[in-house]
């Protein structure tokens, strides 16, 4: 098994840097994919960055990572983060500083190659409790030299650890092998390309890496740009291996529901899903094709043209703006519709409907036919930026859908409030309505919190049309760029680079979203300067020392442009195509790796917690256990624990306290034996020892079967009590370096211990 786990690691390792990887002619991407055998049901795939460094260089991301303050704040959170991980291991027993030098040096060289991994079915004859093997394929003939020396550092400290690494063979290619591995797994090169096979061994999987498979590359159906990163996903192919699994475990009725409900969504023909990510100028272009034939059901049919007109209305003062087109009453029906076909029979389909029923008589509305029917399905979403408005100078959001019947969605709001509003605390959220000058009713919800942050969600409806903002001042200005003649602010329409986008809309586009990338990343990055300092003085409390100042990156980010991303429906399926900066998505990964550095201390804390909680577990099972022994042994308790795993099928694994250390010698509960359930409650029956605690918390089974995490001092004092309620001397408490009072094997509990070693 630790074979196995070692090579697990490996495979990883390649596998996650392949992955982490942001991704004319056939690219370095689509050429390693061919290689990959020709049944993968699942792959990913990078051009490797060696090839792609001069695009990603020039693009606007590539240009403000590279900038050196950027650089100089990464290597600090980087050192940051391995330096408590490295002391995380370090409290847990495990030195692993090679490990992890290992790891970042092959994750590094790793990503400058072309790769591809992919996932192929394995026969159950083959492996029946594992129907998946994996491939890993790196186009590595230029880095040969780095990325060998340390193939072969993995393989000796594989072999320090006690793993026999042989060689072997798959068809004529030479490859190396853990001896008795549980699980497969093989690797080596053939000829310029580096090979990982886990649980496949079949000569047919390497037979592309001779020549390139002759069969269409799924990636050739959507365009590419470098090929930064690329995925493919063969629906058809593992819907069919699940099937087959089910129908082999007699689980049909599940299956059947499963396949009826994908039905009634409209998924269950879907073919696969493809992905490609690269660079093109400046930008990062993401095209993806959710393949599902016409003609298309489910909620597919709810999908409709966006409202192109809206944007003649829409301001352009807006940093992102979102529209989009759903029959919000054809959603709600396909849904409804796939939770009936997980019902067995038609009273629970009817108890379904009556427990909506009740609900809608309780509010007042009617859910389908009137506060979905209200509603056309187009609507618009646009976000603020701050400082940009004098009238609302916190910025804000602002929602406007195009009504099929303003008066019926009204009379559901109305009803709703009168219903619910009564039982609203004032000093949690009020609701009041007033009339504005044309006449119009304006809903206000007030929660003094949010008042204070300038955010009072707010609606009106107005020429049926649904106007709903965070600020009352947003809902004015949104009433006189609709209501006027012509609109009373530049609308987004007359922007020239919007034009370019419209220009080059899928006429059948279903959703739309346009940022002004620029305005965005500088709002962003505005607001975590501003929190920076307070971030600082959690991570102080924690023990850890961030980067006293963000990169000043205020001039590339002026730089960026626009991004626009779009979805339709076609016959071949929902395709989506995104160009811009790439920021959204990097962003979210920069401050969620900065986040881990900081709050890795705390973390570890509530790893500690966890495996505290886990030992009680283990108590808790160990006393019913007890219990039961004891019911068939005329109320005694068993003579020591490993009687319980013989004769009341307890788990070996509930006798291992996760938090002893490697170095403790002995079992990590000790049981006071001799005793009988007429015992006093209070009495101690086993605990962990206290030699390997180092929160001052130690988990205690006493006699009734419950157990508690006690302080030390109570501890004592109840262990004290218990020795003396049994007439015995108390034992002295263990080093958890020393060794055992008496042999004993791994989960084996010394029936007379004279020192807390167990």
């Amino acid at each position: 098994m630790k074979a196995s786990k070692q090579v697990v690691w490996g495979f990883l390792v390649f596998v996650l840097a392949g992955g982490l990887v942001l991704a004319q002619g056939p690219s370095a991407a689509e050429k390693v994919s061919s290689r990959l055998p020709d049944d993968t049901l699942a792959f990913i795939a990078t051009s490797g960055m060696e090839r792609l460094k001069p695009a990603f260089d020039q693009s606007s991301i590539g240009q403000i990572w590279n900038d050196p303050d950027v650089q100089s704040f990464y290597t600090q959170i980087r050192d940051l983060i391995l330096t408590a991980i490295r002391k995380g291991l370090a409290d847990s027993g495990t030195q692993a500083d090679n490990e992890i030098t290992w790891v970042c040096d092959l994750a590094k060289e790793v990503i400058q190659s072309p790769i591809a991994a992919g996932v192929i079915e394995v026969p159950a004859e083959n492996s029946p409790d594992m129907p998946f093997g994996l491939t890993l394929v790196i186009d590595a003939a230029k880095r040969k030299d780095k990325l060998q020396p340390l193939i072969d550092q993995f393989e000796q400290e594989a072999a320090k650890n006690g793993t026999t690494i042989v060689d072997t063979k798959i068809g004529d290619i030479p490859l190396k092998t853990v001896e008795d591995a549980d699980i497969p797994a093989v690797w080596g090169w053939a000829q310029d390309y580096f090979v990982l096979l886990f649980n496949t061994v079949s000569p047919e999987v390497l037979k592309n890496l001779k020549a390139p498979s002759t069969k269409a590359n799924p990636l050739s159906r959507l365009p590419g740009n470098g090929d930064l990163f690329a995925a493919y996903c063969d629906f058809q192919k593992i819907a069919g291996i699940v099937s087959r699994s089910m129908e082999t475990e007699g689980d049909t009725a599940t299956l059947e529901t499963v396949r009826k409900v994908m039905d009634t969504l409209g998924v269950r023909k879907a073919q696969s899903l493809t992905v490609r990510a690269g660079i093109s100028g400046k930008d990062l272009i993401v095209d993806k094709w959710f393949n599902v034939p016409a003609p298309q059901t489910g909620i597919f049919t709810a999908m409709k043209p966006i409202d192109r007109k809206l944007f003649a209305r829409t301001d352009a003062r807006s940093m992102t703006t979102m529209a989009w087109n759903v029959d919000l009453g054809v959603l709600y029906d396909v849904i409804i519709k796939a939770v009936e076909t997980t019902m067995d029979n038609e009273q629970d389909r009817q108890e379904m409907h009556k427990a909506i029923e009740d609900f809608q008589a309780k509010a007042g509305i009617q859910i389908r036919q009137g506060l979905l029917a209200s509603f056309d399905g187009s609507m618009v979403l646009q976000a603020y930026p701050t400082l940009v408005m004098t009238e609302v100078p916190a910025g804000g959001f602002a929602l406007v859908a195009e009504m099929k019947d303003a008066a019926l969605f009204e009379k559901q709001i109305n009803a709703l409030i009168e219903r619910f509003g009564k039982d609203l605390k004032p000093e949690t959220l009020q609701v009041r309505t007033g009339k504005l000058e044309g006449g119009q009713s304006q809903t206000f919800l007030i929660n003094p919190v949010m008042s204070m942050m300038q955010i009072v969600p707010n609606w009106v409806v107005d020429n049926n049309r649904l106007i709903l903002t965070t600020n009352p001042n947003l809902t004015t200005n949104l009433l006189k760029q609709y209501a006027a003649d012509k609109p009373a602010f530049a609308p987004l329409s007359d922007d020239k680079t919007f034009q370019a986008v419209i220009s080059k809309l899928p006429a059948n586009a279903s959703f739309l979203r346009y940022s002004d990338t620029a305005v965005s990343s500088r709002q962003v990055y505005q607001q975590l300067q501003q929190m920076w300092p307070m971030i600082m003085g959690i991570a102080s409390g924690q023990g850890v020392n961030v980067p006293t100042m963000l990169p000043d990156i205020q001039e590339q980010l002026n730089a960026l442009g626009k991004s626009v991303a779009y979805g339709y429906l076609d016959k071949t399926g929902f395709r989506t195509h995104y160009q811009g900066s790439g920021l959204e998505a990097t962003g979210s990964v920069a401050g969620g790796a900065a986040a881990l550095g900081i709050l890795m201390p705390a973390l570890n804390k509530t790893k500690t917690i966890a495996q505290r909680v886990v030992a009680g577990t283990n108590l808790k099972a160990i006393g019913t256990a007890c219990h039961i022994y004891a019911n068939d042994h005329q109320d005694k308790f068993p003579p020591n624990l490993e009687a319980l795993i013989e004769e009341c099928d307890l788990s070996p694994k509930s006798l291992e306290s996760p938090r002893k250390p490697k170095n403790h010698s002995g079992p990590s509960y000790i049981y006071i034996e001799g005793q009988t359930t007429s015992n006093p409650i209070g009495n101690i029956l086993a605990y962990e020892d206290p030699a390997f605690i180092k929160d001052g918390m130690v988990n205690v089974l006493f006699i009734d079967g419950h157990s508690e995490a006690m302080k030390m001092e109570p501890f004592r004092a109840a262990l004290k009590k218990t020795y003396e309620q049994l007439g015995r001397p108390i034992p002295e408490e263990s080093k958890s370096d020393s060794p055992p009072s008496a042999p004993t094997k791994p989960g084996k509990t010394p029936v007379k211990p004279t020192k807390n070693t167990l």
